[in-house]
């Protein structure tokens, strides 16, 4: 990588969501869709501490109707018992290890287990993805004297932060996995438009980032997979999946950092241009996100290959 292109990445970057999330107070969470499931608080105390909830889909940014796995964790006080529930707004969820559908929603098969894995597949129309989650860690004593806690950076939250996902249009497809940003939150890059020549439409956006931040798309000829660390440039836990000869520039939408509401969406009016199907260009969205704890304070996407249809 030639030195004058790691500025293109520094230089322009230093430069709404629904809150429909899960209910504590009802004992039930409902997310944006019609489905609920009930949650810990129906059945056990709402004690919120010493518990950490940690979601992770193996992947982020991925095609229509495409599947992948996702991996729920908790910690809390002694015992290893515990209990979980998840619900999505587009797309469905499948049972997994230690997991089962109960009233449209997935949740725990048993009380024996902290960790869960089940499936996730894509709806087969593009865009933006919720997944809420609750989960408990109980004593094994009964119902009483459990911690539970929703997803997100506040154990004691009365909504779920979602995780975000996004499903991508035909000739959209991602790669290279996003570094974690501020409070816990995961952006994510996609775009919902197909990328056919002459589309004056296309745009590629972004979504869970800092909010009212100076964001940047990095458009490259070369994908790099895997990725360039940039801990050498105080990014630490960051890669770079492209090489950068463009960039957009834009601003998060506003909204609560610790649920990372921001989003923006870059224009890239695609040139009518028929010479140019089946070529590729590569996007990575990256967010000025000054709570990351980072010395150089950007949050990174994954990377998207885009190709003229």
């Amino acid at each position: 990588m030639k030195p004058h292109r790691v500025l293109l990445l520094s230089v322009p970057a230093v430069l709404a969501l629904s809150t429909d999330a899960f209910s504590r107070g009802t004992g039930y969470y409902s997310s944006t869709v019609t489905r609920s499931t009930p949650s810990c608080g129906s059945c056990h105390s709402s004690n919120p501490g010493g518990v950490s909830v940690f979601v992770d889909p193996i992947q982020r940014s991925l095609s229509a109707s495409a599947a992948t796995s996702i991996i729920v964790r908790v910690s809390g006080p002694s015992g290893t018992t515990g209990g979980m529930a998840c619900d999505v707004t587009a797309g469905t969820l499948s049972p997994g290890t230690n997991t089962t559908i109960t009233n449209g929603g997935l949740t725990h098969s048993n009380n024996s287990a902290r960790t869960w894995t089940f499936g996730y597949t894509a709806p087969s129309s593009p865009g933006p993805v919720d997944l809420y989650t609750v989960a408990m860690a109980s004593n094994g004593s009964g119902s009483s004297g459990d911690s539970w806690a929703f997803f997100g950076s506040d154990p004691a939250a009365t909504q779920s932060t979602p995780v975000r996902m996004f499903v991508n249009a035909p000739g959209v497809v991602a790669y290279g996995t996003s570094c974690v940003g501020s409070y816990g939150n995961v952006p994510v890059a996609g775009s919902r438009q197909t990328p056919s020549v002459g589309n004056a439409s296309f745009s590629i956006e972004m979504w869970g980032a800092a909010p009212s931040s100076p964001a940047s798309l990095l458009l490259g000829v070369t994908a790099y997979n895997p990725g360039i660390d940039l801990t050498f440039l105080g990014v630490s836990g960051c890669f770079l999946f492209v090489d950068p000869v463009a960039t957009f520039a834009g601003t998060t939408s506003g909204g609560s950092a610790p649920r990372g509401e921001g989003n923006v969406t870059f224009p890239v009016p695609l040139p009518n241009v028929r010479s140019m199907i089946g070529h590729s260009l590569h996007f990575q969205a990256l967010v000025v996100d000054s709570s990351s704890g980072r010395r150089t304070p950007l949050t990174l996407t994954n990377g998207l290959t885009v190709t003229f249809q």
